[in-house]
């Protein structure tokens, strides 16, 4: 997890991810991923907004790719 966590952080600099850059780093659709997170399939979105788009902790997105990977 150490290494994918690495990885997000240093392509954006940041500790929380957008809808947009997270479906991106899912390689899908922002639509299939709020679609993901009504049915309960994804990481739960932090409870802020900003504007119409979700919010991500970038630790909980890299927990998520890294169960996947393994």
């Amino acid at each position: 997890m150490g290494v994918v966590y690495n990885k997000l952080y240093q392509k954006y600099n940041c500790s929380v991810l957008n809808t947009a850059e997270v479906a991106a780093e899912l390689n899908i659709s922002t639509q299939t991923l709020k679609r993901r997170v009504k049915e309960g399939k994804m990481v739960t979105p932090l409870e802020t907004r900003v504007g119409r788009s979700l919010q991500w902790s970038l630790i909980d997105i890299a927990k998520y790719l890294g169960d996947k990977d393994e």
